[in-house]
Formats: C-alpha cells, structure tokens, sequence
C-alpha cells in the first residue's frame, strides 16, 4: 500500500506507506493540537479542495509532494502547473523563488495556497517557499529565526492527512555558503522540530553532491542518522555543461515511512532537473 508521493524539484516523486491509513483524524487533531509550540501558527483548511484527486483501489489518496528548484519563479506559474498536469501535488516545495514577499503574496498558483516562505533579508533572490494545496489542513512553523542568507535558508511546515502528521521542510544552502554553520543550525532545528509521532520529509538544493563521497558529504550524513534520515536520490539532478551533480535531495525515514519510490521529471522550468 502507498503513502506518501513526494516529487522533488523537477523530479523525485516519494510514496511512503505509513502516511495512509484508514484511521479518520479527528483524533489525531485532538491529540496534536496541545503540542505545538508558540512558534506555530495554525492555518484553518478550506472546506472543498478544487483539484479533483486520483485514489487508489483502497479508497485512499496518498500524499504527495514535489520539490524544484525553481530559479526564480516569476512568470512561471503557469507552465508549472501544467508540467504537473495532471497529478497535482498536494505540496509544492520551491527553492530559489527570488521573489520579497510581497511578491510571494500576490502570486497566484491555482488551486493552491502560499503556506510559508523565506525570502532573503540581506542578498537578492535565493530563498525557499512551500505552496499547499487548497483544503489540506497544516501548520506552518517559523523558522525565520535560523535563518542566514546563503548558510542557511529554510521553511517548514507541518501537515495533517490521513491521520498522520508529517513534518515537511524545504532547504536551500547557497555554494558559497558556510558549510559549518548549515549543519550546526540543521542540526538545531531538528531537535527543536523532531517528536518519534512525526513523519520527517526534508527536500531541497543543499549544493553538496551526493554522487560524490566527501568529508562534507559524510558530515551530513551523520548529523541526519542521528534522527534517522537518509538520501534517498542515487540520480544526477543537475547538468552544467560537462558538469553532473546531485545538488538537490530527500531525506526521509525509511524505517518509518515503508514503501516509497523516486520519480525524476525533466520539467525544463529551471537548470536543475530534480
């Protein structure tokens, strides 16, 4: 049985098992709602999504969630959304918006909703956004406080469906960036973030390589271990004339999440193809 779909930048697509269930979720809502801290703000669903979703043969929709790396989202709404027709995701997580948010704000994604975001303080463009699809019920969570232009930019959300909670952040780390400092405040953030209840989904362009072994790449990997996260994309995700890399990732618990799968797409929207 499939859970979760997640489909990274112009690509990976993560089904995991244990987000679907047939439980209803009012008593997870009752049971979650007393734990979220002064840092969230929760955001009241609609009541009749516009998207009409495909199921499953057990009645049952899994939740899906698509990643890119944008490179700047301005006037390229519509060719997304039709890139993604017509398996809308229910989560669209996009790095490098290049947008302020007042330009966030008045961007209009049909059927979808501006659920967080984080926009450069200092630096133009870069930042990270998450859009949530109309009539899904969530939680956003600040995180504007660890956040540093270039070293660390991030957003994060969490998100009721089936009666699971999963915790979905996007990330984006500029090349430049301070290496030491991303993973000392990845590291902050996931303790403050992590309960053994939630479901843990981490996507975005970090610029660190994983088809390539490295003392940074190792770094990393123990830091998310130790919550039990792990890469799950073994694909090249960004070519750069004889340049190929794979910049962008999830990181999920396999352990946790059960049956999943990656699907790249080549969406042509940027020149980063996961």
């Amino acid at each position: 049985m499939d859970d979760i779909k997640s489909a990274l930048t112009v690509s990976q697509i993560v089904k995991v098992k244990e987000l679907v269930n047939s439980t209803k979720t009012q008593d997870l809502d009752n049971a979650t709602d007393h734990k979220l801290n002064n840092l969230s703000t929760v955001v009241p669903s609609k009541t009749k999504p516009k998207i009409k979703l495909s199921y499953h043969s057990n009645g049952l929709v899994p939740l899906t969630i698509y990643h890119q790396n944008i490179s700047g989202l301005r006037g390229k709404a519509i060719e997304l959304l039709s890139q993604l027709h017509p398996n809308f995701p229910h989560v669209l997580c996009l790095s490098e918006h290049h947008m302020n948010h007042l330009e966030l704000q008045q961007t209009f994604i049909d059927n979808y909703k501006l659920g967080v975001s984080y926009c450069r303080t200092i630096y133009e463009k870069r930042g990270v956004s998450i859009f949530v699809q109309e009539g899904l019920r969530y939680v956003k969570i600040d995180m504007d406080k660890y956040c540093k232009d270039k070293d660390f930019e991030v957003c994060a959300i969490k998100i009721y469906f089936n009666a699971k909670c999963a915790c979905i952040i996007a990330i984006y780390r500029s090349p430049s960036g301070n290496f030491d400092l991303f993973i000392s405040k990845l590291d902050t953030i996931l303790r403050k973030l992590y309960t053994v209840t939630t479901e843990y989904i981490i996507c975005g362009d970090i610029n660190k390589d994983y088809l390539v072994d490295s003392d940074r790449k190792a770094q990393l990997e123990a830091l998310l271990k130790t919550f039990n996260l792990t890469s799950v994309i073994n694909f090249p995700t960004r070519t750069h004339k004889l340049s190929t890399t794979a910049i962008d990732n999830i990181f999920i618990d396999i352990s946790k999440m059960g049956n999943y799968s990656i699907c790249p797409i080549i969406s042509g929207l940027s020149d980063h193809d996961t």
